[in-house]
């Protein structure tokens, strides 16, 4: 049944997942979704084009989501995508001490693990194509920010990247087989018990513009409200990618 809603490329090396896919899309004529794995990414990128290095044997792929979403449920689609992430960890034996960062990694011990990155094409408020990146560490832990890194293997769980694209389909799948179902306001309250630092003053850049204050909650919408003196601040998804 992996197959229902995408169609599977698979690679041995590319430059980036995200622009094949991309690339895949321009050169279709049919509106398919697609999942695309690659044993190997040469020039991974992060939000705001920062880099993402990978090693073969890490987990790089691709999902394009060509289902007609309003632009406010961007935030929707990556919280689903994280909570998907966890969920497919926790099936694998990874199910202590996960954390997540607003708005697109995930932490174990703190430590970095996992990686999203959505790109989208949009017009009149409607998204018209979604293309979600994914990277997790199944044998590398290179230092991309300011938090350390872990991987899989540093956990000793006997797992590989490509059976764990596997497991993203399944999850995937429901995602268009149960969308108008889903309970994002369970999402979110679940994600919202992980924050990774619930207790510490943060600081969100927004390009122009720094917002600090204290966690208050991540919305079924997957927006970050922040706690700023006597005043709430809703940061939406859109305004940092």
């Amino acid at each position: 049944m992996i197959e229902r809603y995408f169609d599977l490329y698979f690679f041995k090396s590319l430059l980036n997942t995200n622009d094949k896919v991309k690339e895949i899309l321009k050169l279709q004529n049919k509106n398919k979704n697609i999942a695309l794995f690659s044993v190997k990414q040469e020039k991974g990128k992060g939000r705001k084009n920062r880099e993402w290095i990978s090693k073969e044997g890490d987990l790089t792929c691709s999902f394009a989501i060509q289902k007609k979403l309003n632009v406010n449920d961007l935030g929707k689609i990556n919280l689903f995508t994280i909570y998907s992430l966890i969920n497919a960890f926790n099936k694998i034996g990874v199910d202590k001490n996960i954390s997540y960062k607003w708005p697109n990694d995930i932490l174990i011990n703190k430590k970095k693990i996992a990686g999203v990155l959505i790109e989208t094409n949009v017009s009149n408020s409607s998204i018209n194509q979604c293309v979600i990146g994914i990277g997790v560490n199944f044998i590398s832990k290179v230092i991309q920010s300011k938090f350390s890194s872990i991987s899989i293997n540093d956990l000793t769980i006997n797992y590989n990247a490509l059976n764990f694209f596997f497991l993203l389909i399944e999850c995937f799948d429901s995602f268009f087989e149960n969308y108008s179902r889903i309970e994002f306001e369970k999402i979110s309250r679940s994600l919202s018990t992980i924050f990774f630092d619930k207790k510490k003053n943060i600081t969100i850049n927004l390009g122009d513009h720094k917002i600090d204050g204290f966690f208050k909650e991540i919305n079924s919408s997957g927006e970050l409200l922040i706690q700023k003196h006597d005043e709430e601040v809703k940061i939406n998804y859109g305004e940092i990618i």
